[in-house]
């Protein structure tokens, strides 16, 4: 069969019970090194070939939402997505791995492949964006689709980070942000598997960053990345710590325990408006980042609002106030805890609850015993940041803490 034959008398995908009969054919038949006369295809033909894989992919399009339009069923919209996305990384990685085999031979027709391969993927983002809840997320990329997607994230984030670079007090939260994106894009310092619901979070989370204003001052910036971290429910655990850090330094500006309530009052009202996208998270097996960042915010209003109710004179709101110096002791005077600084803090916090040890305050007994610890990875402990951590545990420091109680428990048995 000629090659014109092979790609001019093919039909578009409106005359077929198959939709993608005539993509299918293009990238089996037409772009096949072995079953077409690939080196006979001349610049005109590859003229045509853009100008129709453009137009493919605007029919292919339409005729999702028409077909998925006349379903009424959940289950019948289902099986439909699910067809065309299975297919169409089928065809994606077929598209690749004829690339592979033709580039060094036909490097004309480069641009052939890199508009197919730009065809089918703006297909499967079409898909991922408008149909997410009916695709089976949890399944594995395939190499091929994943490879092609990394390349071109990489591109993304690398054009990101040189607009965000210049913003030199955005650093830290710079760090975060880009440290996870690279995590994901680079093999190498990957030690997980990449499900097709990672890889839209990520895709997604890119083209939201694209859309900030990096012109703009730097408070400006600052409040863009925090929108659109909000949206894609981001909650890093480090970018959890980051905003909670952030409202701590605000906090201490604040001069009485009302002006810090109310503070707190205002970012709870912020997290609870902030718009977010439904059914997405960047690590689905923590929790959702304005449901740990209320609790935060609900636990340190309440301690603030108990330690309120203890000031019976002017005098005394004074001293709750005052930010008070943490005495200073050598290294080599610490005691050293073989817990980290977050499960310590989790000890400390019972004890404080259950009246075993008994201050003023819980702020008082971390302020005392804390200056004298030191933990396997700092010699240096925040008594405020050991606090405010203690209300947002993660289960694993949970149950280390656990373990050493019962360790402990286990041994007083046996004296």
């Amino acid at each position: 069969m000629e090659i014109s034959d092979n790609f001019s008398d093919l039909p578009s995908a409106d005359y077929f019970t198959y939709p993608l009969e005539w993509l299918d054919l293009f990238v089996n038949l037409t772009l096949h090194p072995d079953k077409s006369r690939i080196a006979q295809i001349d610049d005109e033909e590859i003229s045509r070939m853009l100008e129709v894989l453009s137009l493919e992919e605007t029919k292919l399009q339409l005729l999702i939402k028409r077909q998925t339009f006349e379903v009424n069923e959940e289950e019948g919209i289902r099986l439909i997505v699910g067809r065309f996305h299975s297919s169409l990384i089928t065809l994606l990685n077929t598209a690749h791995e004829n690339a592979m085999a033709t580039f060094s031979k036909y490097p004309r027709l480069q641009k052939v492949f890199s508009a197919l391969t730009s065809t089918i993927e703006n297909l499967l983002s079409f898909l991922e964006v408008n149909y997410l809840k009916y695709l089976h997320m949890d399944l594995l990329v395939p190499s091929g689709y994943m490879a092609s997607s990394r390349l071109d994230l990489m591109r993304k984030i690398d054009q990101l980070k040189e607009q965000a670079d210049s913003y030199e007090n955005l650093k830290p939260l710079k760090t975060i942000l880009f440290e996870i994106l690279y995590k994901f894009t680079i093999p190498a310092n990957r030690n997980f598997e990449i499900t097709f619901r990672s890889l839209f979070y990520n895709k997604e989370l890119v083209r939201r960053l694209e859309t900030i204003k990096w012109d703009k001052k730097e408070w400006e910036v600052l409040e863009q990345l925090n929108e659109v971290l909000f949206l894609m429910n981001f909650n890093s655990r480090s970018y959890i710590d980051f905003i909670v850090n952030m409202v701590n330094s605000k906090l201490l500006e604040e001069k009485t325990t009302t002006s810090q309530i109310k503070l707190l009052h205002y970012y709870s009202k912020f997290f609870k408006q902030s718009h977010k996208r439904p059914g997405i998270m960047l690590n689905p097996d923590y929790h959702d980042l304005e449901m740990v960042l209320q609790k935060w915010i609900d636990s340190e209003i309440k301690y603030l609002e108990e330690k309120g109710k203890l000031d019976e004179n002017s005098v005394e709101q004074t001293l709750v106030r005052q930010k008070v110096q943490a005495p200073i002791v050598k290294p080599e005077d610490k005691i050293r805890c073989s817990l980290s600084s977050d499960q310590t803090g989790l000890i400390l916090r019972a004890a404080d609850e259950l009246r075993i040890l008994v201050a003023r305050s819980m702020t008082e007994v971390f302020r005392s015993i804390v200056p004298y610890l030191a933990t396997p990875h700092s010699d240096n402990l925040s008594y405020n940041g050991m606090r405010s951590k203690s209300y947002v545990p993660e289960e694993k420091d949970k149950e280390k803490a656990i373990e050493a109680l019962e360790r402990m428990i286990k041994k007083i048995k046996d004296y």
